[in-house]
């Protein structure tokens, strides 16, 4: 049986929700996706752009899982850079330093550009600032505004000394701080919602509290659902750690990792806008 939404900001303030069927029945696509999160959703969308014949099926909500629950920040920052780097490098060689870089920053374009082509209503917003806690962490921050200045991302960046911070945050616990008007800001749930109505309007099959407990291999691939079936070439799984499907092909290729997001109350304009001056 399928769980309804958590307690949370962004489940309290969905601007249009979600409502489609339960997967009954048997049917054949190009390509069926597990998970309704933004993995299996932003792919719906750029599969269906293509042209090809996709089916997503989500065992609760569409953004019930981990997409509707993460902060909403979109940064350049990308865990195990240094390795990722180092992998690549024996394939791409000195080009890998410029892989990761672009890399850090492709999404931002894929999101931004995505909500401007289909006009989802997400609260998208840019200004993001970093800032030191130790002065120790001021170093890091100038390293990384020298490289966004070497690489042709200076005008988004701002470095802010210790005495100019008054000016962006009403707190006196900071050192300094690294603005990006790069980095963005949006409405977590209501970005992956307006994803998949735009994969739905594009072509795509979704259905909602529709479980996958098997997926049986063949020439084509066999998704099974308590009520149907469904036959692919492909099969993406995109069910984060809700699922216990691909096993053992996936033993050891998974590793957990927790994060939390906490709101307030609404704050009085004034002091809203005294704790957050600028970015």
């Amino acid at each position: 049986m399928s769980a309804k939404r958590c307690a949370s900001y962004y489940n309290a303030t969905i601007k249009q929700e979600s409502d489609y069927p339960e997967f009954e029945g048997d049917i054949r696509v190009d390509v069926a996706i597990i998970g309704g999160g933004f993995t299996g959703v932003a792919t719906a969308v750029e599969l269906s752009e293509k042209g090809y014949k996709v089916a997503l099926l989500e065992a609760n909500k569409i953004a019930w899982g981990a997409t509707g629950r993460n902060g909403g920040q979109v940064t350049g920052s990308l865990s195990g850079d240094a390795a990722m780097t180092k992998q690549l490098r024996r394939h791409l060689g000195q080009d890998a330093e410029n892989y990761v870089w672009n890399l850090r920053w492709r999404g931002h374009d894929i999101i931004k550009n995505r909500v401007a082509k289909y006009g989802i209503d997400c609260d998208l917003k840019f200004g993001h600032i970093q800032t030191a806690y130790r002065p120790v962490h001021m170093q890091e921050l100038q390293q990384m505004f020298d490289e966004a200045n070497r690489r042709g991302m200076g005008e988004f960046m701002t470095l802010v000394s210790a005495q100019e911070m008054p000016g962006y945050l009403g707190s006196p616990l900071y050192h300094g701080g690294l603005v990006n008007r790069r980095n963005m800001h949006l409405h977590s749930v209501n970005l992956c919602l307006g994803e998949a109505r735009s994969a739905q309007s594009l072509g795509t099959q979704l259905f909602e509290h529709s479980q996958v407990v098997d997926i049986l291999p063949g020439e084509l691939a066999t998704v099974v659902t308590p009520k149907g079936t469904v036959k692919a070439n492909s099969v993406l799984i995109a069910g984060n750690a809700y699922h216990k499907l691909g096993r053992p092909k996936l033993r050891g290729m998974l590793f957990p990792a927790s994060l939390g997001n906490c709101a307030t109350a609404k704050l009085p304009e004034e002091l809203a806008n005294n704790s957050i001056r600028r970015i």
